[in-house]
């Protein structure tokens, strides 16, 4: 049903997911009640989408309840497609990959690192969800993952098929089903823009350039893991649902995801957070409102 709703309503994004992991009680009431209401909402469909949803070797984008959570996939290693070459800059906000992807065939990408995937993570030093750190460091950071649950986490993705792992690039393309030739030029070209520590190619910060050097080699094929939708109801500065005419309806009020007027097709991933700290903001806001009716 929210499948429907949301090819509907975005098949853009919809055509762009590998991952959709729908919580219980997602039905789309907040779409049938504007219908019911009278209700304005936004015109331009949004959704919050991240670079996390990995796929089995082989699969396209659009069937997004066949992904797994990839944590790692924000995390700016190399990037090719699947004609085994690199096609953007890796080192953006979580959507930039996705949206480059959707003009990449089967709008999915694989990420390929070594075996100093974990050394390189910490030295990326990524922020908001996306940061991975040590055991000993989540006491400062108690919303991020560590190291060793990502480690459990990538085992998983190993044992059920997903990410591959390789003693040669050759064979590590071929098991991601990639052109060998291709991928390893690829790689050698970027090992080759590490070592001078510029990317002529793509302008990836240096200090994110990393080398592909240490055996084994791992690779997954990932695509958009689409965590939310952001076009909500129209509100006034009270927070007050709006009817078609711009008009409060009594009684009826909307805040977080489920109000609008805030984003615009996707989620600024600049700031880590906006979305949770305007749900907290104007939470607080309606709730003052109504306190002093």
């Amino acid at each position: 049903m929210v499948l429907k709703l949301l090819k509907g309503l975005n098949p853009t994004a919809a055509s762009n997911i590998t991952s959709f992991p729908l919580t219980p009680g997602v039905t789309g009431d907040e779409i049938k009640v504007v219908k019911e209401i009278g209700a304005l909402m936004d015109p331009i469909p949004t959704v919050m989408i991240f670079d996390r949803g990995a796929v089995k070797p082989g699969k396209e984008a659009g069937e997004p309840f066949e992904g797994k959570m990839f944590w790692l996939g924000s995390q700016p290693f190399l990037k090719v497609n699947k004609f085994g070459e690199r096609y953007t800059n890796e080192s953006v906000p979580y959507d930039f990959c996705v949206h480059a992807a959707s003009m990449q065939p089967g709008k999915v990408w694989c990420s390929i690192f070594d075996s100093n995937w974990m050394e390189d993570v910490l030295k990326f030093h990524t922020i908001g969800c996306s940061r991975v750190v040590l055991p000993k460091d989540n006491e400062k950071h108690p919303c991020n993952f560590n190291t060793k649950i990502i480690e459990v986490m990538n085992e998983k993705l190993l044992k059920d098929g997903y990410m591959q792992q390789a003693n040669t690039i050759e064979e590590l393309a071929q098991k991601l089903m990639l052109p060998p030739e291709t991928l390893k030029a690829t790689i050698t070209h970027y090992n080759e823009l590490c070592e001078k520590g510029e990317d002529k190619d793509f302008r990836k910060a240096a200090f994110r350039m990393r080398p592909i050097a240490k055996v084994p080699f791992y690779g997954i094929t990932v695509g958009g893991n689409l965590l939310c939708t952001l076009d909500g109801l129209r509100i006034n500065t009270n927070m007050q649902i709006l009817d078609k005419n711009m008009e409060p309806i009594k009684g009826l009020f909307a805040v977080g995801n489920d109000s609008g007027g805030f984003f615009a097709y996707s989620y600024p991933e600049l700031t880590p957070g906006v979305a949770a700290g305007r749900s907290m903001t104007f939470g607080r806001h309606v709730g003052k409102y109504l306190a002093n009716l």
